[in-house]
């Protein structure tokens, strides 16, 4: 029993410093907050950037909306990232995802 703990603890020891380091190139809340409002008024005619509430520590729960001509008249899709803070791939890839499609598709 004591071998397994001590396996399963050299385990935890060695993962866990890459799983950590893995981390370190997501965008933190105040970089995305910046790069979402430059995108949104580099592309002024396709998006639209707005605060829709805080959260308790009062950091902004963004929306990004893209579209062609008005918005309110066409069909549309929600793509949502972030919907748990802890999980930072979910934030990186609908950020990314806005900004390909920005660039991509005038």
């Amino acid at each position: 029993m004591q071998f397994k703990i001590f396996l399963f603890l050299l385990v935890l020891v060695l993962a866990l410093p890459n799983s950590i380091g893995a981390q370190q190139d997501y965008r933190n809340f105040n970089t995305l907050s910046r790069e979402l409002s430059a995108l949104a008024n580099r592309h002024s005619a396709n998006a639209n950037l707005q605060s829709l509430t805080k959260t308790p520590d009062n950091q902004d729960i963004w929306a990004l909306t893209l579209y062609s001509g008005n918005a309110a008249d066409k069909p549309a899709i929600a793509i949502v990232g972030g919907v748990h803070g802890s999980h930072l791939l979910g934030v990186e890839l609908t950020a990314r995802l806005a900004e390909k499609i920005l660039t991509d598709h005038k």
